[in-house]
């Protein structure tokens, strides 16, 4: 079976943003989000977990309505929108994402989303690990200080 990606459309509300964005100005506002929405009761999103022999694939399913901040991910992977609609605060600025859609996420990134219509992402990871917690630990930084951002960081301006 063979899937076509039809076309992927991205906008810019060019109102709210300011031209001079930088990531760590985005990285920011994003962090900032999330500990505004840590106030508020959280919406439990129901999270799919499938093993094959070294990847690891996680689905979670969102409703429209919800705003979601993503996990910071230590290392690049794959990630598929194969259904719904969100808008979405990039490292590159605010982006309209409709299914379906296949993107490459480098490492030590984190997303903002407001979902329009119900969405099904899925990331996929390269990992031996099947224990959750062990996987947690693998893949997601806590924050932006974690080791492993901070070594992938400096590595890529040659430090």
């Amino acid at each position: 079976m063979t899937y076509e990606i039809a076309s992927f459309q991205a906008s810019v509300d060019l109102p709210s943003l300011k031209i001079d964005h930088t990531p760590a100005e985005i990285r920011q506002r994003v962090t900032d989000l999330a500990d505004i929405l840590k106030q508020y009761p959280q919406e439990d999103l129901p999270v799919q977990h499938e093993f094959l022999e070294g990847i690891y694939l996680r689905t979670v399913f969102m409703k429209a309505g919800t705003i979601v901040v993503g996990k910071i991910h230590k290392q690049e992977h794959v990630a598929i929108i194969s259904k719904g609609h969100a808008t979405v605060h990039t490292e590159h600025g605010v982006v309209d994402m409709r299914a379906p859609f296949i993107f490459k996420s480098p490492p030590g990134v984190q997303r903002a989303l407001v979902i329009h219509e119900d969405m099904v992402w899925t990331t996929v990871h390269r990992s031996d690990h099947t224990d959750l917690e062990k996987l947690e630990e693998q893949l997601i930084a806590k924050d932006f200080t974690d080791p492993v951002l901070i070594e992938r960081a400096q590595k890529c301006l040659g430090a």
